[in-house]
């Protein structure tokens, strides 16, 4: 695969004991965009058969765009079947990424005052 990444064969054939969501903490730190796709094909297959912080981490790829577009929808749903599998974590994130788009929509929406003054 990667030359950037020869250690994600380690990961990936978990010799060492390390996790697909270690691999996943350690690409999102790196942040380049490799490894943002590194990542991205690393969490999605254990998220995909039910694994709850892989389903967690894959909102938090969704909410903040890291090596997927975008999309507070994704985010969300990924999100809440994270909390299905008992992930408290995934559940205050969710509380704090709807919170602050609520906030942001509020504000949206706020009438805009413009002075008449000199």
């Amino acid at each position: 695969r990667s030359t950037l990444f020869p250690y994600t064969t380690l990961f990936r054939s978990n010799q060492r004991g390390w996790s697909r969501n270690d691999l996943f903490d350690v690409l999102w730190e790196i942040g380049t965009p490799e490894a943002y796709r590194e990542m991205i094909d690393v969490i999605t297959p254990p998220a995909r058969t039910g694994d709850g912080p892989a389903m967690g981490r894959l909102g938090r790829a969704y909410r903040d765009g890291r090596g997927v577009t975008k999309s507070s929808s994704q985010a969300t749903e990924w999100y809440s079947k994270a909390v299905s599998a008992g992930l408290s974590w995934a559940k205050t994130e969710l509380e704090a990424m709807k919170k602050s788009q609520e906030s942001k929509n509020d504000n949206e929406s706020e009438p805009i005052s413009i002075s008449q003054n000199p």
